[in-house]
């Protein structure tokens, strides 16, 4: 079993068996500040179990965080902030859209936006809050990204790599959140083959979990609308608008990488052979 190689099954049973511990921690010790240094806890295990399974070869975290030398632009910053939160909110549109087809209720998720609507931004500010902009974002692309969409590239086609990884992203946020995750998982896995840069996928998972804890009013007097006015055929028009963006961005990041990468420094490490 000990062979050395790194291979999709075994990074999935460590990521597994390390969000194992984390749910029996919270069955023993449910506590908010528990939630922080759980997902610490989760990535330090995660890790510690992939070079485990992979010995007597060794993955260690600064070959994984290998970044372009070239620094991103403000002004390109600035642009990737603004398209990502034209997507994420596009996708919520398209995920309204799809249950109205199916006739299935969106009242789970108008509750949970009104629900956070209610809260001022001090009662907000908790540490469930600080942790979801800060140490979750870290954890998820060290994770999904480094690790996980690392690898992938190094055994298939990037645009299947960046598919499979952002399933499996939203498998791990559940059957509410599977589509919303997914769509934003093909985003920031573009964007880190694109310009491998960690940090830059950090910042923009932190910008994008800030935007969505800030704004759950605006979204839901937006996304709720009856088109029986002026102003509510304004914001379907808009809403579409979002909609397609959403849809061209993610076939547009499908379609741009056809062919297998070595990006991260997982070139010097043994994979499971084809």
């Amino acid at each position: 079993m000990f062979d050395g190689k790194l291979t999709l099954t075994r990074i999935m049973v460590a990521y597994l068996i390390a969000k194992l511990a984390q749910s029996l921690l919270f069955e023993v010790y449910d506590t908010p500040l528990l939630y922080p240094v759980s997902l610490l806890g989760v990535l330090v295990l995660f890790l510690g179990l992939v070079n485990l399974l992979c010995y007597p070869n060794t993955v260690p975290l600064k070959n994984l965080l290998i970044r372009n030398n070239d620094p991103v632009r403000l002004n390109t910053v600035i642009g990737l902030m603004i398209l990502i939160a034209l997507y994420k909110y596009g996708s919520a549109v398209i995920y309204f859209a799809y249950n109205d087809l199916l006739n299935q209720s969106n009242q789970p998720a108008i509750d949970e936006l009104k629900q956070l609507a209610s809260k001022n931004l001090n009662e907000q500010l908790d540490v469930l809050f600080i942790t979801k902009v800060t140490i979750a974002p870290l954890v998820e692309e060290v994770v999904y990204r480094v690790v996980l969409l690392g690898y992938m590239v190094t055994r298939y086609r990037a645009n299947v790599a960046i598919i499979i990884s952002a399933l499996i992203f939203g498998i791990f946020h559940g059957i509410d959140g599977f589509f919303m995750s997914f769509v934003g998982g093909i985003f920031l896995s573009y964007v880190y083959i694109k310009f491998r840069n960690i940090w830059l996928c950090i910042g923009l998972h932190a910008f994008i979990n800030l935007f969505v804890l800030l704004t759950p009013g605006v979204v839901l007097e937006t996304l709720v609308v009856s088109t029986q006015t002026t102003h509510d055929l304004i914001i379907t028009f808009i809403n579409s608008a979002c909609a397609i963006l959403t849809t061209v961005v993610a076939a547009y990041a499908l379609t741009t990488f056809n062919h297998k990468q070595s990006l991260f420094g997982l070139q010097n490490i043994k994979t499971e052979q084809s």
